[in-house]
């Protein structure tokens, strides 16, 4: 089964990054990508779609807030309980490869 997604976007923040060895890091951070819908009095609305990312990589870029990035990667779906409310959360995450 396939799981691949390319996406192009724009970072909401800053990359995050962490050493996890000597020689790989890992990057976390958000991107934005807007669509334009065309609504039905035939203007025109921009939709975002924000998607948290994370990058496993020896070779992590100094990347700030607005650089258009085109990512690919795959799918992964995180599951937590909310500390507070004891309620179960998830969201899908691109796991990026390139």
């Amino acid at each position: 089964m396939f799981n691949t997604i390319t996406i192009f976007g724009n970072l909401v923040r800053d990359v995050e990054v962490k050493a996890i060895r000597d020689d790989l890091s890992v990057a976390k951070f958000s991107i934005a990508h807007s669509k334009g819908i065309k609504q039905k009095d035939g203007t025109w609305k921009n939709e975002a779609t924000f998607i948290d990312c994370v990058y496993f990589s020896d070779k992590i870029k100094n990347l700030t807030k607005g650089t258009g990035v085109i990512i690919t990667g795959h799918l992964k779906q995180e599951n937590w309980v909310h500390a507070e409310t004891g309620v179960n959360k998830s969201k899908l995450v691109i796991m990026v490869e390139d």
